[in-house]
């Protein structure tokens, strides 16, 4: 085979330039990968200062593992498999930390693990993006402290967590927009496709659009540069042709920053406040409607257990109801929003206030 010849040929002008400048190589360490679409394929014979080289198939270059069957199964594993030893530290944590230090260590040891280098291996499989939120989503559970039944908007927007794969369409725009301005090497430059506007004469409503080819493999059209100019041609032009990066940046990115009152209190009460917030309490309700109990009536004969009853209604928690309602007097008339989401009208400190109150209703009330 050709191939097989010229790498043999490139193995031996290698060893013959180690051997002048009085360098050594391990040829017992040396691998080879064959990266094809076919199955089947057949191995060249390599052999390096007359050892055969061994054909692998994966190999892990600049920490991304890559595959022989061009795909990122066996890197999404890896990246799981470090993941998920962080996460078991993080579990042991949950009780002993707030939800702002969790937060801070998710952001400075675990999402760098998930991120690195997602640019290049984005068009894994549904599979493999699934095992790495999936992960994401167990972490959410750990730094809000609400249950499995609990829903992933629920969990995404307790926590103030993104979708992993959000996060990695918006860092794929973010250094596509670098390639266009020139802000990385000129290889990557060179490798973008010409304007609509210069393969055609007439005035189109997508003129500032990159030129799209269609491929015949699935692999080629989710590869990073044809994936990113479909994103791209999407953005509207005011945002293409932001004056910086940071403010491109800005632009593309829309994160609902959580109150910082929902990070108030000791961890248990932080802790139940989030989940009678989120209906993922243990209030016969909520275990009702997630298909846990059968049936939803309170122990005080009332027919529905729910948030509201439990704040207002309920005949059992009479006297820590009035304790509650002294203490937010300045706050009358108290409704179920103001007491599970503070308002944004008020201040910082009235909505801490609310919140701790709250959460000492709900420690006096035994009830969990």
């Amino acid at each position: 085979m050709e191939i097989e010849t010229k790498i043999n040929n490139d193995l031996v002008k290698i060893q013959n330039w180690a051997e002048t400048w009085l360098v050594k190589f391990n040829p017992l360490k040396t691998e080879a990968l064959l990266i094809s679409n076919n199955e089947h394929e057949h191995v060249v014979d390599i052999s390096f200062n007359n050892v055969d080289v061994e054909f692998v198939d994966n190999h892990k270059h600049l920490g991304v593992t890559l595959d022989a069957n061009c795909r990122w199964s066996t890197h999404i594993d890896n990246i799981c498999k470090k993941v998920s030893k962080q996460v078991s530290i993080l579990r042991k944590l949950k009780y002993l930390l707030n939800r702002q230090t969790l937060i801070k260590i998710y952001k400075s040891y675990i999402l760098p693990l998930f991120e690195y280098c997602c640019e290049v291996w984005d068009g894994c499989s549904l599979g493999d993006a699934d095992k790495l939120e999936k992960l994401n989503l167990e972490i959410a559970r750990i730094i809000t402290g609400l249950p499995s039944f609990a829903s992933r908007l629920s969990l995404y927007s307790e926590s103030g967590l993104e979708p992993l794969a959000t996060r990695r369409t918006r860092r794929k725009l973010q250094l596509f927009y670098k390639v266009t301005n020139h802000l990385t090497p000129n290889y990557l430059s060179t490798l973008l496709p010409p304007l609509v506007s210069e393969n055609s004469h007439y005035n189109l409503r997508d003129a500032n659009n990159y030129s799209l080819s269609n491929f015949r493999l699935h692999l080629t059209n989710i590869s990073f540069f044809l994936a990113s100019i479909r994103l791209w041609n999407q953005l509207d032009l005011e945002t293409r042709q932001s004056s910086s990066y940071l403010v491109f940046k800005k632009s593309i990115t829309n994160i609902s920053k959580v109150p910082y009152y929902y990070s108030v209190g000791n961890r248990k009460s932080n802790i139940l406040h989030a989940r009678l917030r989120n209906s993922c309490s243990t209030l016969n309700n909520d275990l009702f409607r997630s298909h846990l109990i059968d049936y939803s009536h309170c122990q005080c004969g009332h027919p529905i257990e729910d948030t509201y009853h439990f704040f207002f209604v309920c005949n059992n928690y009479v006297e820590q109801r009035i304790e509650l309602y002294r203490n937010l007097n300045n706050f009358i008339p108290l409704d179920l929003q103001l007491l599970l989401y503070g308002s944004s009208d008020l201040s910082i400190e009235d909505n801490v206030t609310i919140c701790k109150n709250t959460q000492k209703y709900i420690l006096d009330s035994y009830r969990f």
